[in-house]
């Protein structure tokens, strides 16, 4: 089998990475010891770690983090940035200018993130999108490209939630921010 070409997310984990009811500050599972757990039990280097499964993205966290990817001699492949607080929202698509930026200031984190990580790409969802005039959402994405690119991240972007039953307008988003 060719598992150099397989990757594990922690979305198929993502339970696992659920704060303790009794403890909210306490994670039942350090998501730190993720990539060391896929290497023992299925022989995989390549992780997809989804940004919010690592907590606060503290400094020490993620080279904690890249050091326990050194040890399991694994690599990130993909960072989906999944931040709760975007799901449902305009996020990078809001007519809101103080949202929006707030929005794309939590995937450029996410970004730095992932570059710390030596991650080659992310994702960042589009929110809720308006499909008669998507120009906010590829003025973001434009935004956040160029700051990938800086950073030597490519920007990907998954056909999930409202906009996946519109793909002629996420084609055309996708195609006019150059990602």
């Amino acid at each position: 089998m060719q598992r150099h070409r397989i990757a594990v997310s922690s979305w198929s984990f993502h339970t696992f990475f659920e704060r303790d009811k009794n403890n909210p500050d306490k994670q039942l599972w350090d998501p730190r010891e993720f990539p060391e757990m896929i290497a023992d039990r299925y022989q995989v280097h390549n992780v997809e770690m989804v940004l919010p499964h690592l907590g606060p993205v503290a400094p020490f966290l993620v080279r904690d983090f890249k050091a326990r990817l050194a040890k399991a001699h694994s690599r990130v492949v993909n960072m989906p940035l999944d931040y709760g607080e975007l799901w449902n929202k305009p996020a990078i698509s809001s007519t809101d200018a103080a949202e929006r930026e707030h929005a794309i200031g939590l995937y450029k984190k996410g970004i730095d993130a992932a570059a710390a990580l030596e991650g080659p790409a992310v994702r960042a969802d589009p929110g809720n999108v308006n499909l008669e005039d998507p120009s906010i959402t590829i003025d973001s994405y434009k935004e956040l490209a160029a700051y990938a690119r800086s950073k030597g991240i490519a920007l990907v972007v998954e056909n999930h939630g409202a906009i996946a039953r519109d793909p002629d307008t996420l084609i055309r988003i996708l195609k006019s921010a150059g990602i």
